[in-house]
C-alpha cells in the first residue's frame, strides 16, 4: 500500500471516530446486495465485483479498528438470510503515561488499526518482523496477486507481493486474485494440500517401529549347526 493511500485511510478512520462523538453506535446493513445463493458462494466468489460489494459495508471497520457485531435480520423474498451490524467506536485512549513515555503514549493514543500495521515503519510491524519463526513450525505462504503480469512486482490491491513474501516459507502459492483470496478454489486446494502433507508427516513420525523380521528356516538351521 502506498503511503498516500494509507494516509487517506487513516483520515477516513479519524472521520469515523468523529461520528462517535455524537452517537454511541452506528446501525448498518451487513452488505449492500442480497445474499448470494450457496451455489455461487461455493465457487469461492469468482466474481471480483460481487466480492467487493459483499465487503463494502464491513471492510471500512476492519481498517478503522472499530468493533462490530453482526446479527440476523430475517430472510429476503428468496428465503436467503439478511443481516445488520452494530458498529462501535475504537477503544478509548490509554491511561496517562509518564513524560519519559511520551512516545509510547503517542502510539497508544488509539489502538493500532489494520491501516497502521500496513506501514513498514510502524513499531508493531518492526517488532514482530524481528521475531524469528520457531524451527519447530513449518510455515507456508499463500499470496494473492492481481492481474497477469510478473507477480514479483505485483500487488493484491492492498499489499505488495514483495511485502508478503518471506524466504523461510516451506512453500509459496501465488493466487491470481485480490486481497481476500481465502475463498477461492485455488487457495482452498492449497490449504488442503498443506494439511494432507502435514497429516502424512505426523502419521509417519508417530508410526510404531517396524517389527524385526523373524529368521527364515535356513537361518535357523545354520544357527543350530553352529
Amino acid at each position: 500500500m502506498s503511503e498516500p493511500h494509507r494516509l487517506t485511510l487513516l483520515e477516513a478512520a479519524d472521520a469515523l471516530a468523529a461520528v462517535f462523538t455524537t452517537v454511541d453506535v452506528v446501525l448498518s446493513p451487513s452488505q449492500p446486495i442480497p445474499t448470494p445463493p450457496a451455489a455461487v458462494m461455493s465457487t469461492g466468489g469468482n466474481d471480483p465485483e460481487a466480492a467487493e460489494q459483499m465487503r463494502r459495508f464491513t471492510a471500512p471497520y476492519d481498517m478503522s479498528g472499530s468493533p462490530t457485531l453482526s446479527l440476523p435480520a430475517g430472510v429476503d423474498a428468496n428465503g436467503l438470510p439478511l443481516g445488520f451490524q452494530l458498529i462501535g467506536p475504537a477503544l478509548g485512549e490509554s491511561a496517562a503515561f509518564d513524560d519519559e513515555d511520551a512516545r509510547i503514549a503517542a502510539l497508544l493514543r488509539r489502538p493500532p488499526t489494520a491501516v497502521d500495521n500496513m506501514s513498514a515503519r510502524h513499531p508493531f510491524i518492526q517488532i514482530t518482523s524481528a521475531i524469528a519463526v520457531s524451527p519447530e513450525i513449518t510455515a507456508h505462504s499463500i499470496i494473492p496477486v492481481t492481474g497477469s503480469g510478473p507477480y514479483e512486482h505485483g500487488t493484491d490491491g492492498v499489499v505488495a507481493y514483495e511485502s508478503a513474501h518471506v524466504d523461510w516459507a516451506a512453500s509459496e502459492k501465488v493466487v491470481r486474485w485480490n486481497h481476500s483470496c481465502q475463498g477461492t478454489p485455488v487457495a482452498i486446494e492449497e490449504v488442503r494440500r498443506i494439511l494432507y502433507r502435514h497429516a502424512a508427516e505426523a502419521d509417519a513420525a508417530n508410526a510404531p517401529p517396524a517389527p524385526t523380521p523373524a529368521p527364515t528356516s535356513r537361518k535357523r538351521a545354520r544357527a543350530r549347526a553352529g
